[in-house]
């Protein structure tokens, strides 16, 4: 395995078959969170977590954007059912593949000016990740989550024009 790619709070990698390096687009493969190691790499388990570095590269570029995005609004938390039936009514899937981080699967919608993922569905416990471009975006979509536990910036939930 050949190593590319580390999550920021070193619970797992990334990496291509060492086999796989003449390939112009190899799958790619994600240290198993659950059973794997940082300090042991090249033991694994591996996952496949995408079917083409193109496809990985293009996920990770959402998923930070989403996560890291400066003068963006929005956080994750925990949604019940009837919210996350109600995603797919008010935002287009978008086609990104299959994305095993933070939890399998995850699936990625988009608006106007909002970006959503629901994570790990498989797990028991869904999640539910919300990006807006503006303030006026986010109090639409808020209602989307009932038990937030985390939101940019980090006042956000207090201000009372939200």
């Amino acid at each position: 395995m050949v190593p590319f790619w580390w999550e920021n709070q070193n619970v797992t990698a990334w990496a291509y078959l060492t086999a796989d390096s003449a390939k112009d687009d190899p799958p790619v493969y994600m240290l198993d969170p659950e059973t794997g190691t940082l300090e042991n790499v090249g033991a694994g388990p591996w996952l496949q977590a995408a079917e083409s570095m193109t496809t990985f590269l293009l996920q990770m570029t959402v998923f930070r954007a989403m996560t890291l995005a400066h003068g963006t609004y929005g956080g994750w938390g925990w949604p019940e059912s009837a919210e996350v039936k109600e995603i797919a009514d008010r935002f287009t899937a978008l086609p990104l593949g299959s994305w095993r981080w933070p939890a399998p699967p995850t699936t990625w919608y988009g608006g106007a000016d909002t970006l959503v993922m629901t994570v790990g569905a498989a797990s028991g416990r869904q999640e539910l990740w919300i990006t807006c471009q503006s303030r006026k975006a986010f109090m639409r979509h808020r209602s989307l989550i009932r038990e937030w536990q985390w939101w940019m910036p980090p006042d956000l939930l207090n201000d009372p024009r939200v």
